[in-house]
């Protein structure tokens, strides 16, 4: 994979760590109108899908945009940073990186 494409998709990943962790503080440490996903554990592209149609209905345009990064991901890659988005933003975050 070239350099440009890596880092992309690096910075996707990264940009999706944040914004799980952001959003699940936002919505009291539970994962709102993406439950199916961050909180259940359901990674497929119909789960994607219905929590994006969720967020939509509720206006959560949070997490719209989330669905967005999530869905343009493989699902294994959905599970890691879903799984570990805590750790990793925890690790970006600190000074010595």
């Amino acid at each position: 994979m070239p350099f440009q494409k890596k880092k992309d998709k690096l910075q996707r990943m990264w940009m999706a760590c944040v914004l799980i962790e952001e959003y699940i503080a936002t919505n009291y440490g539970c994962g709102g109108n993406l439950h199916i996903i961050l909180d259940d554990g359901n990674y497929r592209d119909a789960d994607v899908n219905l929590c994006h149609v969720t967020s939509t209905e509720k206006g959560d345009v949070f997490g719209m945009n989330i669905c967005q990064i999530l869905g343009s991901m493989k699902e294994e890659e959905r599970r890691a940073i879903v799984e570990n988005s805590y750790i990793i933003e925890n690790v970006i975050k600190r000074d010595d990186c």
